[in-house]
């Protein structure tokens, strides 16, 4: 059983700062705001050279996306490819939607996070974008044509908490050896409590019809132990953040493994 600990010594940057153009209903940009700044080349050099003196051992780049749903990383990828060079910090990139990943596929970044989504509805009500499922799929094989390491990412109940597209989402993705299963976090102004019977029917099918690596990821709600010690029962390889209960019962019934980073990487 693996459990990561991203926060400790894996940073977390954002080419954007808090400013996204699509202010999707499930973030309004509430996760930026937890993310380092580095908003030209410059600063982020300078972040990640000061990261790796302060012996980090990566982050994740990340950021608001534009119109089509991108995140604005073209002016950034020189700088990615010198970091991987001078330094030994892993880079972990979530790219948003993508139309070409050739010059993204020289800069040596370890591994791309990317988000299957299997619902139209979801895409355009939730993301605000005129796309479908197909386009997330493009992109996803796009990436992986030009040799990077995607492990894809799938939300359950981000349609309003409701199931909607996630096991075509799953579908798309056989011959994937790796998976992030997260769940939507409700806020005040969206969403509803996904079942905990739904998150983990989700869970079970992945295991069950895709064939790979299933990992719970960073993006669920805290302090749901029966869904926690649930997904534990069901088979998954590992747990990002576990709670005290779940690392508990993980430590009764099987070996622990620890890794200080985003659950990507280590996949």
């Amino acid at each position: 059983m693996d459990f990561y600990l991203p926060k400790k010594k894996f940073g977390c940057i954002s080419v954007t700062g808090t400013g996204c153009v699509l202010d999707c209903l499930h973030c309004r940009g509430r996760y930026l705001k937890g993310m380092d700044e580095a908003k030209s080349p410059h600063e982020l050099y300078v972040k990640a050279h000061t990261m790796a003196c302060k012996g980090y051992t990566g982050f994740l780049l990340s950021g608001g996306c534009d119109a089509q749903g991108r995140v604005p990383l073209d002016d950034f990828l020189s700088t990615i490819s010198r970091i991987k060079e001078e330094t030994s910090l892993i880079i972990n990139v979530h790219t948003g939607m993508i139309e070409s990943a050739e010059e993204l596929g020289t800069t040596g970044v370890d591994v791309v996070s990317y988000e299957m989504i299997g619902n139209r509805e979801t895409i355009s009500g939730v993301y605000r974008l005129d796309k479908g499922p197909e386009d997330i799929l493009r992109g996803y094989d796009e990436l992986r044509g030009h040799g990077l390491r995607v492990v894809p990412h799938v939300t359950v109940g981000m349609y309003n908490g409701i199931i909607s597209g996630e096991y075509h989402a799953l579908d798309m993705l056989k011959g994937t050896d790796a998976l992030v299963i997260n769940s939507l976090i409700p806020s005040r102004e969206y969403g509803s409590r996904v079942r905990t019977e739904s998150i983990l029917s989700v869970l079970e099918y992945a295991r069950e019809n895709i064939g790979c690596r299933v990992v719970m990821g960073c993006m669920r709600e805290r302090g749901r132990h029966d869904l926690e010690i649930g997904a534990l029962e069901s088979g998954v390889s590992g747990m990002v953040m576990p709670g005290k209960r779940a690392v508990d019962w993980a430590l009764e019934h099987d070996h622990v493994e620890w890794y200080e980073g985003c659950c990507a990487v280590y996949l």
